[in-house]
């Protein structure tokens, strides 16, 4: 009924327009057409004409000519009578340029316009009605003046509708039904309004193909039955208006092709009912959609800018179509792909928020991409399922928010795999009792999962979260494993979980970081893995007893309780590789505890294993307990191949480990013991390992493994009634173990004072013989602790010595070769090389600066040591004659001595006198000697650590030194050459004073005196050349004078130091031996010499490598000769 009712208003409608515009209006045209050359006004009735029926209209026959309608005309016939157009462009067949038909007013066009030719412009001019009936083909309707077009159902208006008046706003278009346009809308001003269908008839439908549709509004109507449809097809279409309809859940805007369209479709409360989009192309949209459906017809996108809505819902015709593009922020109040999935939502706004309050969100994936950031935020309403991935396609990690209001559930990925695609944060905003169901994996950035009040997340079987999860107030937030998952993130960054929870029946959960949280609780029989170095804040706990296993992979501290009376785990596993170490700090209840895979776990406080421990294959249980035993209420089992290692540093227990039920300590095991020293310094030389209240089956291990070289261990193994462990140690003698000549006599007086107590330092220095581990530490101790001998203090003030005497042969040597060099001294002019016998007596002061750097190497196992010398030497002698030379010398020389025992100093002084002289012979032989007396003052600090004890004991003392040296040597002569072929021998005594140490209580040592000697025999040869340069104004030459030399020697003596000493606390005395000095030695040296018979002076630059066995030494000199 409604709809005939609807019908027959639509004809009355027409009616009633036609009697109140038209009534009484003449008739223009109601026969054949009227021909029109001229421009012409329907002033009043044309011409009759002829033809059957009257005159049917106009047709225009001439070029740029102008038909104007006075108001109130109407002209032509209806569409349907014979010829059926009103007004005609040269209906013979040639198109004329520049016609116009122009309306002056009111008026009906009863037929077609343009049957045969378009017009090129219709012009209403008036601000009244043009009603067409017909067809209308023109270049543009102009509405000049605010009028209005009205176009019959069906018509097809072909080209462009336009409000020329110059004000936008102006003039409306009416289509009473269907219609079409094919051409621009409001193409140089907008309309004010497009008014579809307002006749309104049943199932109509307009269609604008225009590029440009500009007006204010655009209006559709329907009958209230049917719908009405506006369709768009145009894919370069730009609709900038507002499209409203006046029905509720009616019409239908049909986007065939639409580029833009800048407004608003549809109003709260007259909604479309549907949009159609997507089918051939893309389509922008800048404004809010009032429609019950936007569905796509195809896969194509729409784009809504910034701030444009959608009210209801988003749909597609077939699965896994069409492209939503959001560019802002927007709000969306329907689902989206609740029928069909969307292929992609894309959210590319920066900083934009998107409300997508619809419960169900289908779509293949939702990107954050384009211009999104972090800030780009998706708010999900209460009860949300999304169907498909949630992701970051911008190419950058740490993009887009997703927030959940209350609850919700995402059946795809979030973030991807890829870091890249990391979203930056999901806030979980619901209250209590609200839950969030996460299906596949997640990844989240920097911005973390976040508890915002004191919801549930739940996560599902194999779904990994990669990201940290957080709450922002403690005890908030329960995050709920339905099975088996990798979490790569911490739980509780900035406060605590409220509870971590493991559901799934038989799952595993791998936590690979942190778990912060109030409890960790199994729910189910299920594995919770925690990776190496992850630590859990709260209790671990579970539902039923005998339910859960916690699985410690690596590294990790158990310093929260593990389950309860009557609520046991199942099993608590150390299955860590070898090197990882499970600390035990609280009490575990588990009924097994299992160490398997070659870890370690580490009991450190005396706390209780509530239930079996087990360890299998190459896995350690290591006990220190402080004041009390660790204490397992099943059975303890140590299984072939594993180790039970027992820190002996608590020796007050009575017990290390008991066992209240049996034990099973397999023979082929190890027993490792620990801080054993402290134990038996402590006088503690019994120990219970284990104690076991039932009969098991406990036997030894038959690897026993101390950390001590001089204490043995003796194990042994009671069963019933006792069912015990038990330890026994004794001490070893320290000379077993000493293997060097300075180490061996002092183990044996470290010996005799074994089970002897000494006051101070000395006693405890003999605490510390059980701390060495090993042979080689133990010795290098001893060698620390025994007085110094590794040949410094002999050896180099003998170099010193013999540094002195260089400096005496040296200057005996250059006066010799001055008197067989006439050029060189005044005094000696008419010497040998003229024959004349000598008649003066020459004399001359002199000095030398020189040094020395000598390396002795280890040597006979007694470590070596590096020193440095420095000294100055100066002189004075005379010729008694041609033949003899006499003189007295001093030298002052330092040497300070670093030495490879220990971190040890020396520091020597010696102050030298001496008298030397030379005679020659046989013509070119000569002899030379020298004798002295020498001060020494020793100085030493000994620093070094005996086991824990350091020791620093310092000493004071003095050497006196004689000597003599002799050289027999002959020169020859040839040329410029001096070759001297020499030998020589060297004897000294020194002399050792005793010294009392002090600096290491009655550590310290006294040592007696003791005297060294030297005997050593040198041959070798010199070479030197003499070189004079001319100068100018100089009646002689310098003379330059280099030299090479060589030398072996041999010491026949060669005392090794010595020491016979005595601790000041106590004890026997002992002797120490050093190693015997290499005999053999070689030197080379070179030197050059500048001098000159023009002043007194001779300068020397001299260096010489000696070397022999394990020892080398680098001297040098510069010498500064003054004659008179």
């Amino acid at each position: 009924m409604k709809q005939i009712s609807r019908s027959k208003k639509s004809f009355l409608w027409q009616a009633v327009l036609a009697s109140t515009f038209f009534s009484g209006f003449p008739i223009a045209a109601q026969a054949v057409l009227t021909a029109i050359n001229a421009d012409t006004t329907t002033a009043a009735t044309p011409d009759t004409g002829g033809g059957a029926g009257g005159l049917g209209g106009y047709d225009i026959i001439a070029a740029n000519k102008t038909l104007s309608v006075t108001n109130g005309y109407i002209i032509g016939r209806t569409p349907d009578a014979a010829g059926g157009t009103s007004v005609d462009n040269n209906s013979t067949g040639a198109a004329f340029a520049g016609t116009v038909l122009e309306f002056l007013g009111s008026s009906i066009v009863q037929g077609e316009i343009g049957s045969t030719n378009s017009l090129n412009i219709i012009k209403l001019n008036g601000a009244g009605i043009v009603q067409f009936n017909g067809n209308v083909t023109a270049a543009t309707t102009n509405i000049a003046n605010n009028g209005t077009a009205t176009y019959s159902d069906n018509v097809i208006v072909t080209g462009d509708i336009d409000n020329t008046s110059g004000v936008v706003n102006q003039g409306t278009v009416n289509f009473l039904g269907s219609g079409q346009v094919t051409g621009n809308i409001g193409n140089t001003n907008s309309l004010l309004l497009l008014n579809l269908n307002t006749a309104l008839g049943a199932n109509e439908t307009i269609e604008l193909n225009g590029a440009v549709v500009n007006a204010a509004t655009i209006n559709v109507n329907d009958d209230g039955a049917t719908p009405t449809t506006l369709t768009l097809n145009n894919a370069a279409m730009v609709l900038t208006s507002n499209i409203t309809t006046t029905a509720n859940d009616l019409t239908v805007l049909n986007v065939l092709n639409a580029s833009l369209i800048t407004g608003q479709i549809g109003a709260a409360g007259n909604e479309f009912d549907l949009m159609q989009v997507g089918q051939n192309n893309d389509l922008t949209v800048d404004g809010d959609i009032f429609a019950n459906n936007v569905q796509f017809q195809g896969n194509n996108s729409l784009i809504l800018l910034d701030g444009s809505d959608v009210t209801d819902i988003i749909d597609s015709t077939a699965a896994n179509q069409g492209i939503l593009e959001l560019q802002g922020s927007h709000t969306i109040t329907g689902d989206i792909g609740a029928v069909n999935s969307l292929n992609t939502i894309n959210v590319t706004g920066a900083g934009g928020i998107i409300n997508l309050q619809g419960t169900t969100i289908n779509s293949s994936s939702i990107n954050y991409d384009g211009l999104a950031n972090s800030a780009t935020t998706i708010n999900l309403a209460d009860g949300v399922a999304v169907t498909g991935n949630i992701t970051n396609t911008t190419g950058t990690a740490n993009v887009g928010t997703l927030n959940f209001v209350g609850t919700g559930t995402v059946n795809g990925t979030i973030g991807q795999a890829n870091p890249v695609n990391s979203l930056y944060q999901i806030n979980l905003q619901g209250a209590a009792g609200k839950i969030v169901t996460f299906q596949d994996d997640v990844q989240v950035g920097t911005g973390n999962i976040n508890f915002l009040q004191d919801s549930q997340l739940n996560i599902a079987d194999n779904a990994d979260v990669t990201g940290n999860i957080d709450t922002d107030a403690a005890n908030q937030g329960t995050v709920n494993y339905l099975g088996n998952s990798i979490v790569n993130g911490t739980l509780g960054v900035s406060n605590d979980l409220k509870l971590v929870q493991l559901s799934g029946a038989l799952s595993n959960v791998n936590f690979n970081q942190n778990v912060n949280t109030n409890e960790l609780r199994f729910a189910n029989n299920n594995t919770a893995s925690i990776a190496s170095g992850v630590s859990i804040s709260g209790p671990i706990t579970t539902t039923m007893n005998d339910q859960g296993t916690l699985n410690l992979l690596g590294n990790f501290t158990i310093d929260q309780p593990i389950g309860q009376p009557g609520f046991a785990l199942n099993s608590v596993i150390a299955s860590g590789p070898a090197g990882a170490t499970v600390t035990l700090v609280e009490d575990i209840f588990a009924t097994n505890t299992l160490v398997n895979g070659g870890g370690t776990l580490f009991a450190l406080e005396p706390h209780t294993i509530n239930g079996n421990l087990s360890l299998s294959l190459n896995s350690t249980l290591s006990v220190a307990s402080a004041g009390a035993p660790l204490t397992v209420t099943g059975d303890l089992t140590i299984n072939p191949g594993s180790t039970l290692q027992i820190d002996l540093n608590k020796f007050d227990i009575p017990t290390y480990i008991q066992v209240n039920d049996q034990a099973f300590i397999d023979a082929n095991t190890t027993l490792v013991l620990t801080n054993t020293p402290q134990a038996f310094v402590a006088g503690v030389s019994d120990i219970k390992l284990v104690d076991a209240t039932n009969l098991g089956n406990i036997q030894v291990p038959q690897n026993v493994v101390g950390d001590s070289l001089l204490l043995q261990f003796e194990v042994e193994a009671q069963n019933a009634p006792n069912n015990d462990l038990l330890l026994h140690i004794e001490a070893l003698p320290v000379s077993l173990f000493a293997d060097r000549p300075n180490t061996i006599p002092i183990a044996g007086a470290l010996d005799a004072m074994a089970g002897q107590d000494f006051l101070g330092s000395l006693q405890n220095l003999l605490d510390q013989l059980p701390y060495f581990t090993t042979k080689e530490q133990l010795n290098d101790a001893l060698a620390a602790l025994a007085p110094i001998v590794d040949g410094s203090y002999t050896q180099e003030v003998f170099a010193a010595q013999l540094l002195g005497y260089g400096a005496v042969s040296d200057r005996i040597r250059y006066l010799r070769q001055r008197k067989n060099v006439p050029v060189v001294g005044k005094g000696f002019e008419s010497g040998l090389s003229s024959g004349d016998d000598w008649d003066d007596n020459g004399h001359g002061r002199w000095f030398k600066l020189y040094g020395q750097y000598s390396d002795q190497g280890t040597r006979d196992s007694v470590a070596g040591y590096n020193s440095e010398t420095w000294g100055v030497a100066i002189g004075s002698d005379v010729s008694l004659n041609d033949l003899n030379l006499i003189g007295v010398s001093a030298n002052l020389s330092h040497t300070y001595v670093g030495h490879d025992v220990s971190n040890s100093k020396s520091s020597i002084y010696s102050l030298q006198a001496a008298i030397y002289g030379e005679q020659d012979f046989c013509d070119w032989w000569y002899f030379n000697w020298v004798t002295s007396v020498a001060y020494n003052k020793y100085t030493t600090e000994r620093n070094f650590v005996f086991g824990l004890l350091p020791l620093s004991p310092q000493a004071d003392f003095v050497g006196w030194q004689f000597g003599t040296k002799g050289e027999l040597g002959y020169e020859y002569l040839y040329r410029n050459w001096h070759i001297i072929p020499n030998t020589s021998l060297y004897f000294s005594h020194l002399a050792l004073n005793g010294y009392n140490e002090s600096g290491a209580g009655t550590a310290s040592q006294n040592v007696d005196s003791h005297s060294y000697n030297m005997l050593k025999a040198g041959a070798g040869v010199r070479a030197a050349y003499r070189c004079p340069m001319e100068m100018p104004y100089r009646i002689r030459p310098i003379i330059f004078q280099p030299e090479v030399r060589m030398n072996a020697f041999y010491d026949f003596i060669n005392d090794n130091m010595e020491t016979t000493s005595n601790f000041t606390g106590g004890g026997p005395s002992f002797t120490t031996l050093g190693a015997v000095p290499a005999a053999s030695s070689f030197n080379l040296g070179a030197s050059l010499s500048v001098f000159s018979d023009y002043n007194d002076y001779i300068v020397t630059i001299s260096y010489d490598y000696e070397t022999k066995r394990d020892y080398n030494a680098n001297a040098g000199f510069v010498r500064l000769r003054y004659e008179w």
